[in-house]
């Protein structure tokens, strides 16, 4: 062990007390690359075989460079390697930041593995390293061999060969361009001259290499850094679409269709709440709004496409059941919320959330020097017009037909079948369901009473059985239906007696 550490001297003392050891085939006079003690202790090691000992090293450090774009992994393991080829106890990655040393990896022999490190990547003090000798590499961009720091030598005053009495130093300095001052301090308190001018040199060689490979990590983390900065503002579920990782590779006119489920949600009477709020107040309120209900839309599979003021648009390019347990979830976040926000003495929100299924197209628009991801499609503007309607009829989640019947399994849900209308921009009517999970449990059991009833009352209207519907609307009046549901149902029945249901209803 104290030949590999290159201490001669203590393996010439070791084998005049022990002879035995004069034998060892880990250095004995016959292996080729080891001279004799006497010349070793009057020659040092400078005839010592370099490319020997330490080209396996830097065939490692090679790999490492091509291999490790980790940063704090490639620190890791760049320190680990310099420790072994220099044959120290202990060393560090230190880089100055702000006129301070921070440490961004280390390695000591004396503390067992698993064991709690005394050191961390804080601004370090002189009991930890010797600062003098590292600002001193640092700034002349030259490496620091001390063999015996026991002995008088330039840095004897700093405060940490005064009370830590090292034998071995060394500090070399990472040439890195433009990305601060990095260097590599390394220490052996088992004997001095540990740091010999042959393995110096395999240490700057690989340093050299470490450096490159330490930049090649910080831009690489500075791309990955950009590229979760773009997922605010373009969502990487957007670019995979289109087929794209990189939202650099995007072109304009670029689209592609298919079939997703899209959400639309707003705030009621958000106009009116602004009225009584700061900007900046309002600012905070959608902000923290949107981020307790907007994480319910990834966990459920989907990925917000754009806001607009109050209100969101999410795309979900799954089953479309995710959507339903995205607007179930959204609504109990909401209630969350609401008794946050009473607490606090802000205002009580009350949203809508219109769902809708079927094709669509994906694409970018706008021109070249501007442009945005874009969502276009009839899918699109009905989910849009469903989610209106949740005005209109006083529920908070409806659901088109489409959506309902492409769930595998709706009875899974609380869902009724509110009205069949003709929604602007569509001649045929469809069918609206609304989802009653979305309810607080008093109103969903309120409302649980009479869907048999609304459900009738649609059936009887539609087939068309106009008394069988009045009858079902006149019971609906003793089981609380909501007055918006009942002036609906006035507007449908035909005004003059005998006529048969109209064969349009009136747009909404």
């Amino acid at each position: 062990m104290y030949y590999r550490w290159g201490a001669y001297r203590k393996t010439q003392e070791i084998e005049k007390r022990y002879p035995i050891f004069r034998t060892s085939a880990q250095y004995n006079t016959t292996n080729s690359s080891r001279q004799t003690l006497d010349e070793l202790g009057t020659q040092g090691s400078t005839t010592l075989n370099a490319d020997f000992l330490d080209m396996s090293s830097v065939f490692r450090a090679s790999q490492m460079i091509s291999g490790e774009l980790v940063l704090d992994k490639l620190l890791k393991a760049t320190l680990q390697i310099l420790i072994e080829n220099a044959g120290a106890k202990k060393g560090f990655l230190v880089e100055q930041k702000e006129g301070a040393l921070v440490i961004q990896a280390f390695t000591d022999a004396d503390i067992p593995e698993g064991s709690e490190l005394p050191y961390s990547t804080l601004k370090v003090d002189a009991s930890i390293l010797p600062l003098s000798l590292i600002n001193t590499a640092l700034r002349t961009n030259k490496p620091i061999v001390i063999d015996n720091a026991r002995e008088q030598n330039s840095f004897s005053s700093d405060p940490y060969l005064i009370h830590q009495n090292p034998l071995s130093m060394m500090c070399v300095p990472l040439s890195t361009h433009n990305q601060g001052k990095v260097a590599v301090y390394l220490e052996n308190n088992l004997t001095h001259s540990a740091f010999t001018e042959d393995r110096v040199k395999v240490i700057k060689l690989l340093a050299a290499q470490a450096a490159i490979s330490i930049e090649n990590a910080r831009i690489y983390e500075q791309q990955q850094s950009l590229l979760k900065a773009q997922q605010h503002f373009v969502p990487i579920q957007f670019l995979k679409h289109l087929g794209h990782k990189d939202i650099s590779d995007v072109k304009l006119g670029e689209s592609v269709s298919m079939d997703m489920t899209v959400l639309f949600s707003d705030i009621r009477n958000f106009t009116p709440l602004v009225e009584l709020l700061t900007p900046q107040s309002v600012i905070e309120l959608l902000n923290e709004y949107f981020s307790h209900l907007g994480k319910h839309i990834s966990e459920s599979g989907g990925f917000i496409d754009s806001y607009s003021g109050d209100e969101f648009l999410a795309l979900f390019a799954v089953p479309s059941h995710h959507a339903v347990d995205a607007g179930i979830k959204m609504a109990e976040a909401l209630r969350k919320f609401n008794l946050d926000s009473a607490s606090k003495n802000r205002p009580i929100l009350k949203m809508g959330i219109g769902v809708n299924t079927g094709p669509l197209v994906l694409g970018t628009m706008g021109a070249y020097d501007r442009m945005q991801c874009s969502v276009l499609g009839d899918t699109v503007n009905l989910a849009s017009r469903i989610e209106q309607l949740t005005k209109v009829y006083g529920t908070q989640f409806l659901i088109g037909e489409n959506t309902f019947n492409s769930l595998e399994n709706p009875e899974k849900y609380s869902i009724r079948m509110v009205d069949r209308v003709a929604v602007k921009g569509k001649a045929m009517a469809v069918r609206l369901y609304e989802v009653l999970d979305a309810e607080d449990l008093t109103r969903k059991e309120k409302k649980g009473g009479y869907q048999r009833i609304t459900s009738n009352r649609n059936g009887g209207l539609f087939q068309p059985r106009l008394l069988l519907g009045f009858r079902d609307f006149l019971k609906g009046l003793t089981s609380g239906c909501r007055r918006s549901r009942i002036r609906n149902f006035l507007k449908q029945i035909p005004t003059l007696p005998g006529k048969s249901t109209p064969n349009r209803l009136e747009r909404v």
